[in-house]
């Protein structure tokens, strides 16, 4: 089973640069210049549940950790965060360990 969020991160992207243009246009400044004060950060991954591990047939599994990097959006220390790994990340690696194993 691939499971993959590429509709989700096209649709908020496609918000984001919506938003993005008609902000510049209010503030009467340039797109370049609210996108540096609020940049663009990807939506949260998609969630991992016990049932998608149990209707996989498979006992092994894969989960890419990627990060995009842009403009001031990915340099950050947070709550959250352990050694750049999200707590939801960790979560999931923790159960997708747990089910397989």
């Amino acid at each position: 089973m691939v499971r993959q969020t590429g509709q989700n991160t096209s649709a908020a992207k496609a918000a984001y640069v919506q938003w993005m243009k008609e902000e510049a246009a209010r503030k009467q400044t340039s797109e370049l210049a609210v996108m540096f004060d609020h940049p663009y950060k990807e939506p949260d991954c998609e969630i991992i549940t016990i049932n998608d591990i149990d209707v996989s047939e498979t006992d092994t599994a894969v989960y890419v950790i990627a990060r995009n990097s842009g403009e001031g959006a990915d340099r950050f220390d947070g709550e959250g965060i352990t050694d750049y790994i999200h707590t939801k990340e960790e979560t999931f690696i923790c159960l997708l360990r747990y089910m397989i194993n």
